[in-house]
C-alpha cells in the first residue's frame, strides 16, 4: 500500500510534546502550505524527537512522510496528521508544495452531491494499510469528472490516487457552545481503480 507525501511549508507554531510510546517522545506543530489560489492549508504534523532539530517557528521545511489517522477514544473523534519520516530546512521563499500518493480500499459507500453552485462533488473514505497491520482512514474529496467516476466506486474496491492535503474550518455546536473546528481531507487530482 502506498501512503507517501511531500510538503514544503512554513512552521506556524512552536513544537509541543504530544505523547510517549515505547520510550520515544513525539511532538506536534502545524505547517502552512500555500495553494496556487493563495489559500493556506494549515496541516498538523507529528514527529519523533530525533527529527525535531530543524523544526523551529517560521522556518521553511521540506517534509516527507505519510498521512495517518488516530482514533481518539476520549472524544470518539478520528484525528488526522502527517507523520514525519524526513525533514530538513529549505531556503525561505521556496514555493510551497503539497503532494500525496495513496493506494487503498474504499471502506464506505461514496457520497455524491452538488454544491449550491452546481459543482459535482463526491466524498470517499479510503482505508490505507500500514506495514504493521493497522489501517489509516483517509477522507477524500473529488470534483466534477472525478466525482462522477468516484460515485460509482464499490466498497472494497482498490484505488490509487494522487492529490493534496487540504484543511477547512467550520463551526460546530458542542454542549451549547459554538466552536471553530478544522477538517482535513485529500483533494484528489487523479485516481484509478486497480480493478479496471
Amino acid at each position: 500500500m502506498d501512503n507517501t507525501l511531500e510538503i514544503i511549508g512554513t512552521v506556524k507554531e512552536a513544537l509541543r510534546f504530544n505523547h510517549e510510546m515505547c520510550g520515544k517522545s513525539f511532538y506536534t506543530t502545524k505547517v502552512a502550505c500555500e495553494r496556487e489560489s493563495g489559500t493556506i492549508d494549515l496541516l498538523p504534523i507529528i514527529t519523533p524527537e530525533e527529527l525535531t532539530s530543524d523544526i523551529k517557528s517560521d522556518s521553511v521545511l521540506y517534509i516527507r512522510g505519510s498521512f495517518r489517522s488516530f482514533n481518539e477514544k476520549a472524544t470518539a473523534r478520528v484525528r488526522l496528521y502527517i507523520y514525519v519520516e524526513e525533514v530538513r530546512q529549505v531556503t525561505s521563499g521556496v514555493k510551497s508544495i503539497n503532494n500525496i500518493w495513496l493506494t487503498g480500499y474504499v471502506c464506505k459507500q461514496p457520497t455524491f452531491r452538488l454544491t449550491p453552485k452546481g459543482t459535482r462533488v463526491c466524498d470517499v473514505m479510503l482505508a490505507v494499510q500500514r506495514n504493521c497491520g493497522q489501517s489509516d482512514y483517509i477522507p477524500l474529496i473529488m470534483w466534477n469528472d472525478n466525482a462522477d467516476r468516484a460515485g460509482k466506486l464499490r466498497i472494497g474496491e482498490e484505488i490509487k490516487l494522487d492529490g493534496r492535503i487540504q484543511s477547512r474550518t467550520y463551526m460546530k455546536q458542542l454542549n451549547g457552545i459554538v466552536i471553530q473546528m478544522t477538517a482535513y481531507e485529500v483533494s484528489v487530482g487523479r485516481f484509478e481503480s486497480m480493478e479496471e
